[in-house]
């Protein structure tokens, strides 16, 4: 995968705090994916753990991931395309 993707979870998962952002988003821990298949498996079932990616990981992963996964909001940030994508459990 040419980029990391994070879940931003409310307990569990690995920290990486300097890896990311501050490490936290929004009060909570981010989780970083090293592997694809760890990604497929999170995004199999519905979460209330939102995603953190690239657009081009998530266009690439969304035609497997549960049909509730959806784009909760897009921004440019350093001039690659993030995308917050978001499950209803």
């Amino acid at each position: 995968m040419e980029a990391r993707s994070a879940a931003i979870s409310r307990s569990g998962g690995r920290n990486f705090p300097g890896r990311s952002a501050g490490g936290v988003i929004a009060g909570r821990p981010i989780r970083e994916f090293e592997q694809e298949r760890e990604l497929r498996a999170f995004l199999a079932a519905p979460r209330a753990t939102p995603l953190l990616t690239t657009a081009k990981v998530w266009l690439s992963l969304e035609p497997a991931a549960h049909p509730s996964w959806r784009p909760l909001v897009s921004a440019a940030i350093a001039g690659r395309a993030i995308v917050l994508v978001g499950s209803q459990p």
